[in-house]
């Protein structure tokens, strides 16, 4: 019976002790992924929005 009980603590713990770290993981990995996402957009439309005003400014 004890042993039972305590497979079940043992198992308890580790779960534990694998699921702590990884929810701030994956927060830091949404949150990177989202502003690296939106860096990447803002610098390609602020490229293309330069390049279009060089050729406007062409003509």
């Amino acid at each position: 019976m004890k042993e039972d009980r305590y497979a079940a603590m043992k198992k308890t713990i580790l779960s534990r002790i694998i699921l702590v770290p990884v929810i701030p993981f994956v927060l830091a990995l949404g949150i990177g992924y989202y502003y690296f996402t939106s860096s990447l957009e803002k610098s390609a439309v602020s490229s293309m929005r330069r390049i279009l005003e060089d050729h406007l400014l062409s003509l």
